[in-house]
């Protein structure tokens, strides 16, 4: 089990100087991808069992029994089944409707279940072209918040970031998108540490970043990150069980 780092730093940089400092946390995190991706793929199924490698005269056989999905899948519904219901003493009739055309029940649902997979989840918020309001789930593994380095932790910026690849799937760099809370401003890395491209900061008006961690607890970890263990003893000995 590991855990994986809040990305903090004293005070954010001034605009021209922020893409170069964006790089340098996009390094850091890229570096914890792999955490991600095993989190990840043990909810699909991907687990340490399929990798045993016995003799060839030995029997061998695998046995996944994903009780990973089990837990996720069961906590994020227990946690949001039912639809978030917002109240207040005074009139948020333009909030409830624009929540509801942002389809805000079915983003919560998917927020909780990346919350039970990885022990955080992110959620960005836009203005489409008609500027409408609209919701979107960022997975962990392209994205991260950085905060300020004082007890409340106020976000400075987010990073959302993606690979891209040539025809032969060998990788050229990252794009990427860095939001504070005034403006957006695309980049392009030929690698996690190399600014190619820089674009032009665009005001957004949210008044906040918009892309809001949202931890499924003080520890930011996953509803089956700490019974991996357990998990992998479960498969090998029902696997063993088949193999006698």
């Amino acid at each position: 089990m590991k855990h994986l780092p809040i990305f903090t730093l004293e005070a954010i940089p001034e605009p021209e100087k922020l893409p170069a400092v964006a790089a340098k946390f996009i390094t850091r995190h890229d570096n914890e991808v792999g955490y991600l991706l095993k989190l990840e793929g043990y909810y699909r199924g991907d687990q340490a069992i399929l990798d045993r490698v016995k003799d060839a005269d030995l029997s061998n056989n695998r046995l996944v029994c994903n009780h990973a999905k089990y837990i996720a899948d069961f906590t994020a519904s227990y946690l949001i089944g039912e639809p978030v219901v917002y109240t207040a003493d005074f009139d948020i009739t333009a909030l409830t409707d624009a929540l509801k055309a942002a389809d805000a029940a079915t983003q919560d649902i998917d927020l909780a279940h990346h919350g039970a997979i990885f022990g955080r989840s992110y959620e960005l918020i836009y203005l489409d072209e008609n500027a409408e309001l609209k919701l979107a789930r960022i997975s962990p593994i392209n994205g991260f918040v950085v905060y300020d380095d004082t007890v409340e932790q106020r976000p400075h910026f987010s990073v959302q970031y993606y690979p891209t690849f040539d025809d032969n799937g060998q990788l050229l760099g990252y794009k990427g998108t860095i939001s504070t809370d005034t403006y957006i401003q695309d980049i392009t890395l030929t690698s996690p540490r190399g600014i190619k491209n820089i674009g032009e900061p665009i005001p957004h008006y949210f008044g906040k970043v918009p892309l809001d961690e949202i931890y499924n607890n003080a520890e930011r970890m996953g509803d089956f990150e700490n019974v991996m263990s357990l998990i992998d003893a479960y498969n090998t000995l029902q696997s063993d069980r088949v193999n006698d």
